[in-house]
């Protein structure tokens, strides 16, 4: 009796202490530095390309992905002739850096609005083999969630490119 007694209480102790900070009471999503918390999910966790194409209502689907560096390099690709861009048969990218933040599921990204340049936080989940990026409400590029799963297609697959004229 005495040991899962110390065993319940000390398996409390962990939890209280590791879901400490996690954005919600006091510590809001835009507020909480977390640097008290060491990331459980790294870059390599989720290397790889991902789809994350949805159906918007009443507007189509949205085809995109998103392929995933060891390096921390994210390059997005939105193709524009699906039934939500109704655009060519092609893709624009647009590609980022990820650098691991040390704070839980957290990563950073530069983001320069107006020439100021600051970092941008992306909290980042795995569930099974989904994965879901979180950008602040106060982000200026891409605030909300945005889910994916995984995808077969390779960096090759993304052509042609969509030009500007």
């Amino acid at each position: 009796m005495k040991k899962s007694v110390l065993l319940y209480f000390s398996a409390s102790i962990i939890f209280l202490n590791g879901c400490s900070d996690l954005g919600f009471g006091s510590c809001g999503e835009d507020n909480c530095d977390g640097s008290d918390l060491i990331s459980t999910i790294t870059l390599n966790d989720f290397v790889g390309t991902w789809d994350g194409s949805r159906d918007i209502a009443n507007e189509g689907r949205d085809e995109n992905y998103m392929i995933v560096k060891p390096s921390g390099d994210v390059t997005y690709y939105d193709y524009q002739g699906d039934s939500y861009n109704l655009g060519n048969n092609c893709y624009i990218s647009r590609s980022i850096k990820l650098t691991d933040s040390g704070i839980l599921n957290s990563f950073t990204h530069p983001v320069t609005v107006d020439d100021v340049t600051k970092l941008e936080s992306i909290k980042a989940e795995l569930s099974g083999n989904n994965l879901s990026f979180t950008f602040a409400a106060s982000s200026p590029t891409t605030p909300g969630r945005f889910d994916y799963t995984p995808s077969t297609m390779i960096e090759s697959d993304f052509v042609p490119a969509c030009t500007t004229e």
